[in-house]
């Protein structure tokens, strides 16, 4: 699950692997002020469908130069405070920031 605000999107699910690849590319509007995209990684329990645990957090800021892309490795973190108290794992997260007066060009080139 990947949120930002009131926007949120998902991934599919990736089923029988520990080292899941979603290659999700989603669009956020970002306000003007600082925020922060919270990327969520799920565990959908095999014996309950309806059951769902929550592996761990990725807090990910997006103060980036426009038009820049940018790729790091984020610890997933075990609770609201971005505390570590296991190691649930990393997250590879590339993002790019496109100002609103250059979406279209990025939409013609991509």
């Amino acid at each position: 699950v990947i949120a930002m605000d009131q926007q949120i999107d998902m991934t599919a699910v990736a089923p029988d692997t520990r080292n899941p690849i979603w290659d999700k590319q989603c669009v956020f509007d970002v306000p003007h002020r600082p925020c922060k995209l919270v990327l969520s990684v799920l565990d959908k329990s095999i014996l309950k469908q309806e059951q769902t645990l929550m592996l761990g957090q990725a807090k990910i800021p997006l103060n980036l130069a426009a038009n820049e892309d940018v790729e790091d490795w984020f610890d997933l973190t075990t609770d609201e405070f971005g505390i570590v108290h296991q190691h649930a794992g990393s997250i590879r997260v590339c993002r790019r920031f496109v100002p609103l007066s250059h979406w279209q060009e990025y939409l013609r080139d991509r």
